[in-house]
């Protein structure tokens, strides 16, 4: 009985796939919306001199940040299939304890930032210095969505982030492609609009949590 009990608690392979599906889309969106894309699409606008600065602050960025994801990712990820088929509640507190440690170690980055830019205010320019400001917040941006995906994924709401996303690319494509904005208006456009869909998602997660 205790097989049969095993094998009944198995997802399908209908319900395997659909999840991919899902996760697919999610994957997809952070990809467009972060700074792997956003540095070649500057190249044909900026030209190769200006994309080498952007991009070495992009590595700067990248690095404050890197820590989040190596920490905080794959120790969520076997926290979360730990608590898969746990109650709410515990979905709730590990949810809970993932955030409070991404909340310590993105204050820690902000402090150490804080001090590098002390030492560096002298010889960057302003644009530079909001550029790298900016790709901060992508990056952690990045690392927060894939907290809110994995969350969704144990609580089965994983089709909401993703329906989000397709209404967001829709939105970015028409942005982009449809519209009479320059590239600058058009992406910072798309920017804001992905701050937004933060905002719902976030909104979406707290629901969840006082369920």
């Amino acid at each position: 009985s205790e097989n049969i009990d095993y094998k009944a608690s198995l997802p399908t392979w209908k319900k395997i796939g659909y999840t991919r599906i899902l996760i697919s889309i999610n994957q997809i969106t952070r990809s467009l919306f972060s700074t792997n894309i956003l540095i070649p699409l500057s190249s044909a606008l900026l030209g190769f001199l200006e994309v080498a600065r952007i991009s070495f602050i992009n590595y700067i960025s990248h690095t404050f940040t890197f820590f989040i994801y190596k920490i905080c990712a794959p120790s969520a990820g076997a926290m979360f299939a730990k608590v898969t088929t746990s109650t709410k509640y515990t979905q709730n507190r590990a949810f809970l304890l993932v955030m409070k440690t991404i909340a310590y170690i993105i204050a820690i980055t902000c402090s150490i930032i804080c001090i590098f830019g002390i030492y560096i205010n002298p010889y960057i320019t302003t644009s530079t210095a909001l550029l790298l400001i900016s790709f901060l917040f992508i990056h952690i941006l990045e690392n927060i969505f894939i907290m809110y995906e994995k969350f969704l994924i144990i609580r089965n709401q994983s089709e909401l982030l993703a329906f989000l996303n397709i209404i967001n690319l829709l939105i970015a494509y028409i942005m982009l492609f449809h519209t009479s904005f320059t590239f600058i208006a058009a992406a910072i456009s798309c920017f804001l609009i992905r701050c937004i869909v933060f905002i719902i998602t976030s909104y979406i997660v707290i629901m969840l949590k006082t369920e």
